[in-house]
């Protein structure tokens, strides 16, 4: 619950901003449920996250971005790289 709450203080300056802050912002959910250091990481490498986290991640994204991810929307491979994430989350902002 602490840790939903710290990120999701950092999003309320992030929802209307760019591509950029999206990455930023996602980039630190996902390093925060995952506990992984994505710092130096291209958007586009993988992440191999297991489905646990994926699950964790799904709700916290829900959370930080005020998006509803439907199960239809929730594919496998939407989250093998951030680059995925993000474009599922600006999809759903759309």
């Amino acid at each position: 619950m602490l840790l939903r709450r710290r990120v999701a203080r950092c999003s309320v300056k992030k929802m209307n901003g760019s591509s950029q802050d999206t990455l930023e912002l996602a980039r630190r959910t996902v390093s925060q449920v995952a506990r992984i250091d994505l710092t130096d990481r291209s958007p586009e490498e993988p992440l191999n996250l297991d489905s646990i986290i994926r699950i964790s991640l799904i709700a916290e994204l829900e959370s930080v971005f005020d998006i509803e991810l439907p199960d239809e929307a929730i594919e496998p491979e939407v989250f093998d790289t951030l680059g995925n994430i993000v474009r599922l989350v600006e999809a759903r902002r759309a």
